[in-house]
């Protein structure tokens, strides 16, 4: 423990020195009519508000009228955001390089304005993003079905307040910690990037297929029917063999099951649904519509891992179809829009076996599938050497140590 740490005050939110600003939520309250992609304002959505810190990929703005009718919620310089309800727990803070120079929040989130005579807005910045504060949010939002954390329970959440020069160290310690996740991150993307527009240099976009390939629906293209996953009680997913649930759908490239629940599987379930190298599975229901129709392929061994019931399973034709090529032209604009324009959304989103087959593939020859195939493994190996995952962990671990009074 470092020797600073006994100096260290630990205070509640309310008796901190700082002050917890609302947003104005009264009769003003911006509505959808006066966004605009321009102009006087920023007013933040939670979009805008990660885990850490800000994104104005996209934005709302509001006229310098609408602004002047709002009572609450101006930001300034050194104010720590936090969103309070849906995503909770995320945070960001103005720093010189926030390119606005007038912005409001919404009505999902609070400001927290420090005394910094007293507090940092860096050190705060990070604390919000902490473990130790995190488990507090969770000890107050688990079990609720819209998570909120309301200034009142957010005034109980405890902090510590080492003297200023130790929150001057620990912040610029996080800060070059931050900076270079940040940048391994944003390496990770301009691998995206490159990988994209390759698929369009080599294919051409799927929907216009410019270079002319042969169309066929993926009815065509795959061995077998398609199914639905193994269905279990919660309680039952206990064992040595993986169950890929939908959010593994979303983890890379290829199905990544490390962190799945497991199941003893009968051999039964094991016939119906294990896994074979090559299978594509498709999110068939879920509560996001962007989410519905998301792809991935399963790439370990066969029958090593099970499936389940929110997901569809294809298994493609090897012999005329690459696995890892077709996975990712699946997950391209068109294929994607086919299946969320014929979704069902009456209670969730829903889509059935019968859309899934329809789409239309085009087809390339299969030795420049092949060559697609090589050049994303080439491109996944490349993410792995950055290390994003394990820079991410390193990092949590810093701010774990950090409000530990560790570093």
């Amino acid at each position: 423990m470092n020797l600073a740490y006994a100096r260290w005050i630990e205070t509640e939110f309310e008796k901190a020195p700082l002050e917890i600003i609302d947003g104005d939520r009264g009769k003003n309250y911006p509505k959808q009519s006066d966004f605009s992609n321009s102009g006087y304002c920023l007013f933040l959505n939670t979009g805008n508000v990660t885990s850490s810190g800000f994104n104005f990929s996209e934005c709302n703005f509001i006229s310098r009228e609408r602004d002047a009718a709002l009572r609450k919620g101006r930001l300034q310089k050194g104010d720590v955001l936090l969103t309070t309800r849906g995503t909770v727990g995320n945070t960001a803070w103005v720093d010189d390089t926030i390119p606005y120079s007038v912005m409001r929040i919404n009505s999902g989130m609070v400001i927290i304005r420090p005394n910094t005579e007293k507090l940092l807005p860096e050190f705060l910045y990070f604390f919000l993003r902490s473990p130790k504060f995190g488990e507090q949010v969770n000890s107050l939002t688990s079990g609720t079905a819209q998570p909120q954390l309301p200034i009142r329970d957010l005034k109980g959440i405890k902090i510590p307040l080492p003297p200023l020069e130790e929150q001057r160290r620990i912040a610029a310690i996080l800060d070059k910690a931050d900076d270079v996740r940040r940048k391994r991150k944003q390496a990770i993307a301009l691998t995206e990037e490159l990988l994209r527009s390759a698929f369009l240099e080599m294919f051409g976009d799927p929907v216009t297929n410019p270079k002319g390939w042969e169309v066929r629906k993926l009815s065509d293209l795959i061995v077998g029917k398609p199914n639905n996953g193994v269905f279990r009680k919660n309680d039952e997913y206990s064992g040595n063999i993986p169950v890929v649930w939908v959010k593994e759908l979303f983890s890379g490239h290829i199905i990544d099951c490390t962190n799945s629940r497991t199941l003893d599987p009968t051999d039964k379930e094991i016939k119906n649904f294990g896994l074979k190298k090559g299978d594509i599975l498709f999110c068939r229901s879920s509560l996001k519509l962007e989410g519905i129709g998301y792809n991935n392929v399963f790439d370990g061994d066969d029958y090593s891992a099970l499936f389940e019931c929110h997901t569809i399973r294809v298994s493609p034709d090897q012999c005329r179809v690459n696995s890892i090529f077709l996975n990712y032209l699946l997950r391209q604009p068109g294929p994607r829009k086919h299946l969320i324009t014929r979704a069902n959304t009456v209670t969730m989103s829903t889509i059935g076996q019968d859309e899934v087959m329809q789409i239309l593939v085009p087809l390339p020859p299969k030795p420049i599938q092949d060559n697609f195939e090589k050049l994303l493994r080439y491109v996944m190996s490349v993410q792995q050497k950055l290390m994003i995952n394990d820079e991410q962990n390193l990092f949590n671990s810093l701010l774990q140590k950090a409000f530990r009074g560790e570093l």
